[in-house]
């Protein structure tokens, strides 16, 4: 699992300090108890919606988002960074 900023809904993320070592994303065990949203999905459903060859509409039915259905749904219909 990995958590994409290190922060949670009590405790949101802030800004590094400026010698602090600027960290994009950290590898957890597992989630902390007060996740505003889990999103999952297969890698294949992630690449076609990071390479926008596909939309989440298309994909709902292998993506599974629990917690907070409307940021899930912002989060990956956001997903296309193909440039």
């Amino acid at each position: 699992m990995i958590e994409a900023a290190t922060g949670t809904a009590s405790n949101p993320p802030t800004s590094p300090k400026s010698d602090e070592p600027m960290s994009a994303a950290t590898i957890v065990t597992a989630p902390p108890a007060d996740v505003l949203c889990t999103v999952q999905l297969d890698s294949n459903a992630f690449t076609a919606l990071a390479t926008g060859r596909q939309t989440a509409d298309q994909l709902a039915n292998r993506l599974h988002i629990s917690g907070d259905n409307d940021l899930g749904q912002r989060v990956v219909t956001q997903l296309n960074m193909m440039i």
